[in-house]
């Protein structure tokens, strides 16, 4: 180990020598001790919250997780939100739109042959309040992190206490779609406290079908249409956004290698047509009853005048697709959407084949 301080070329007598050896323990020490502490807190954190996977949770609880959750992939296959709301956790009952929409907009694809694919629970019981960033690690990690079997899932803001993620597949006449419930333990019930339907399939392609086509277009160095594709693939695989595992891992990795420089982020990226200047702040594929749409979202200062908005949505899509001609094949639509500062927009959504080259209306 280097010390800590740079040595002198020469030291003037044996009892100088002695006390900077001396020193030197002192400091190793100190640092040893140090480092005792810290992994002592990193263990005390992971003993905070716990995680566990399917065999390694004792049976008793494993077969109640899988009991309610196909109870409620059963209520939600009926569409019988009612009682689904009845079964969540009370802050989650008193902001239940979002789930109630989740679930009518899918009930067809949740009715077919269903199947649990991964049962985790997620113990945080032994924290107290509210975790900022609740970290869960389950199965065993390699050197570089996630392993075959191994997953880890990152939650903000979580309410101290037992929760689970139970995976299910289901395959409906529509096609296959994952269906993830996060429970929590009250008082020895587990109850509803996320629901998420995510398709697994788009338009018959699977996620290892939209990785092979990003790693296509990145090859041409068409890095928005390979950008968008792998975010298709990490999204298809994943059934919950907070979840890691090595595959995501993998697709993550790649993904970030193609990050095209006329992505918009955190600031808008200029979109310039032979009619205007657009600031777009938005770009990004979305699943629509069973097509791929591509969408993109412009700032405007007002929605005022309709059809100057209908006009400006379409130089939009002209200019984007003269830019990046690839996207025609890539998506089955693309939307515009120019949004005001209020965060209200005006649409407009077409055909790929429909849209026109620039200057043509």
């Amino acid at each position: 180990m280097r010390p800590p301080v740079e040595w002198p070329c020469e030291v003037p007598g044996a009892m100088k020598k002695a006390n900077d050896i001396q020193s030197f323990h002192r400091a190793q020490r100190r640092l040893l001790l140090a480092i005792i502490l810290v992994l002592l807190f990193i263990s005390c954190r992971a003993l905070a919250q716990q995680c566990q996977q399917d065999t390694d949770i004792d049976p008793a609880t494993h077969t109640a997780l899988v009991n309610s959750s196909q109870l409620y992939l059963q209520m939600a296959a009926r569409g019988d939100v009612a009682t689904l709301k009845q079964n969540t956790i009370a802050s989650l009952a008193g902001n239940f739109g979002a789930i109630q929409q989740a679930v009518t907009a899918n009930q067809a694809n949740l009715v077919g042959p269903s199947t649990v694919q991964h049962t985790y629970l997620l113990d945080a019981s032994a924290e107290a309040g509210t975790i900022a960033k609740a970290q869960f690690f389950c199965g065993v990690f390699g050197a570089y992190g996630n392993t075959a079997t191994s997953a880890s899932f990152q939650i903000p803001n979580l309410p101290a206490g037992k929760y689970a993620l139970v995976i299910q597949n289901v395959t409906s006449s529509t096609g296959p779609f994952s269906f993830s419930l996060v429970l929590q333990d009250i008082a020895g019930q587990w109850r509803i406290a996320g629901l998420y339907v995510h398709a697994s399939m788009v338009g018959g392609h699977d996620s290892q079908w939209f990785l092979t086509r990003a790693r296509d277009f990145k090859q041409k160095d068409q890095l928005l249409a390979s950008w968008l594709y792998y975010y298709m693939a990490w999204n298809l695989e994943a059934p919950v956004n907070f979840m890691s595992t090595l595959v995501l891992d993998h697709i993550s990795s790649e993904m970030q290698g193609v990050h095209p420089p006329d992505l918009p982020g955190a600031n808008p990226v200029t979109l310039t047509s032979p009619n205007g200047t657009y600031a777009l702040t938005e770009i990004f594929p979305l699943v629509d009853n069973g097509k791929l749409d591509l969408i993109v979202k412009y700032s405007v200062p007002d929605l005022s005048d309709n059809v100057k908005l209908y006009r400006s949505n379409l130089d939009v899509m002209q200019a984007l697709l003269a830019k990046h001609p690839e996207l025609r094949d890539a998506f089955d639509q693309i939307v515009a959407r120019a949004v005001a500062p209020d965060g209200s927009d005006f649409g407009t959504a077409m055909d790929m084949k429909d849209v026109k080259s620039p200057g043509m209306q």
